[in-house]
C-alpha cells in the first residue's frame, strides 16, 4: 500500500480507537489520531523511500540492513513496540491507538501482491487473501481503499460522538 493510504487507515483506526474509549473531542482526539497515524507509518521505517524513513532519518538506517517488509512487518516488532509502550507507562488509549494503527499497516500490507514477512526471521511471506485476489499497491483500488477510510473515519467521528 502507498503511504498515504496506510495514512488513512490509520486515521480510520484511530476515530475508531477514540469512539471506543469515549475520548473527548479536539485536542485529545487529535492527539488518538496523530498516534494512530504515527503507527501506520512506521513499519516502512525499513525502506529509505518512505515518508517515516525520510522524516526520521537516523532512526531509519538501522533498520535498512533487513529487507523491507521483514522485521518491521513482523509480529515480533509488535510485540517488542508493546513492550516498550508498557515499560514507558505510555497511556492506554495511546498505546491502543498507536499499536492498531502499527497492525493496520502490517493487514494492509499483507493484501498485496508482495505480503508481508508476519513470522519474522521467517522468509515465508504471508497474505490475507489469496494471491490471486491481492491488490497492487499504487493501483485503483489501494486509492478506494484510503479515500473509503477517510470517509469512514469522518462518519466515526461524527456519529460515534
Amino acid at each position: 500500500m502507498q503511504g498515504t493510504t496506510h495514512v488513512a487507515i490509520g486515521f480510520l483506526t484511530g476515530a475508531v480507537v477514540s469512539a471506543a474509549f469515549h475520548v473527548p473531542l479536539y485536542l485529545e482526539t487529535g492527539a488518538v489520531l496523530t498516534v494512530a497515524c504515527v503507527g501506520s507509518l512506521l513499519p516502512d521505517v525499513d525502506t529509505p523511500a518512505s515518508k517515516m524513513s525520510r522524516s526520521l532519518k537516523w532512526m531509519g538506517k538501522p533498520f535498512r540492513l533487513f529487507a523491507h517488509r521483514g522485521l518491521t512487518h513482523s509480529l515480533l516488532a509488535v510485540i517488542v513496540l508493546a513492550l516498550i509502550m508498557v515499560f514507558l507507562q505510555v497511556q492506554t488509549v495511546h498505546a491502543v491507538a498507536f499499536l492498531l494503527g502499527y497492525l493496520s499497516h502490517l493487514a494492509a500490507d499483507s493484501v498485496t501482491k508482495s505480503g508481508i514477512r508476519l513470522w519474522w526471521p521467517s522468509q515465508k511471506r504471508f497474505r490475507l487473501l489469496p494471491k490471486k485476489l491481492t491488490i497492487t499497491t499504487g493501483g485503483v483500488l489501494d486509492w478506494l481503499i484510503g479515500i473509503g477510510s477517510i470517509f469512514m473515519a469522518i462518519v466515526v467521528l461524527i456519529e460515534f460522538r
